[in-house]
């Protein structure tokens, strides 16, 4: 991120399937060095798909995040429906966190959603799967700020990545892609993140 400052990072931070209990020392050290390299930092939040979890769980996960670790200024909202009749629960949970202060959320469907869904969180991711795919064409109407992918098991920056980033980064405002796979893509980083900044330019 210090060498390509132009473009924005977001770092999503998940001690235990959201805050976990308790304030823990090295998460307060390394969010304030993501943060000190001007990196958004966000909290994890497991929502159920509006359904599979408590709303109050919801909102106490949010307000210890403001607890635990304030520096962190925006909220992850996992596990995101894209159900017509869910739009209300995610409206809900957005305006909480705005309430707790905090300025920028992301919703994770991890799938294609619907346009309903477009404002209710500042981004969404719209495809969280293996490889590489082609996107729906309706994203386009909108800023692309609205819209987020991870596609985790692509091996590498080929030119085939290149190109999906160069096709689609007009509509899609927030592209991270790793070569890490299931069962957990997320715990290391991307091996060629340093060119994939390179490639978002």
């Amino acid at each position: 991120k210090n060498a390509h400052p132009t473009v924005p990072v977001v770092a999503i931070v998940n001690p235990n399937n959201g805050p976990g209990a308790s304030v823990v020392s090295s998460y307060t050290t390394g969010i304030a060095n993501l943060k000190a390299a001007g990196i958004t930092v966000i909290g994890y939040v497991a929502t159920g798909y509006a359904t599979g979890r408590p709303e109050a769980a919801v909102q106490a996960d949010i307000s210890s995040w403001k607890s635990f670790y304030p520096a962190v200024t925006g909220i992850f909202f996992d596990e995101m429906s894209n159900q017509a009749g869910d739009v209300a629960f995610y409206q809900r949970q957005d305006s909480f966190a705005r309430a707790d202060g905090f300025t920028y959320t992301v919703g994770n469907p991890g799938t294609d959603t619907i346009a309903s869904y477009v404002g209710v969180v500042n981004t969404i991711l719209v495809y969280e799967s293996s490889g590489l795919t082609t996107l729906p064409t309706w994203y386009a109407g909108y800023p692309a700020s609205n819209f987020g992918v991870i596609p985790y098991n692509v091996a590498s920056l080929d030119t085939n990545a290149t190109n999906y980033i160069s096709t689609n980064k007009a509509h899609i405002g927030f592209i991270y892609l790793t070569d890490d796979n299931l069962p957990n893509p997320w715990d290391t980083l991307s091996s060629y993140f340093s060119a994939l900044l390179t490639a978002l330019q």
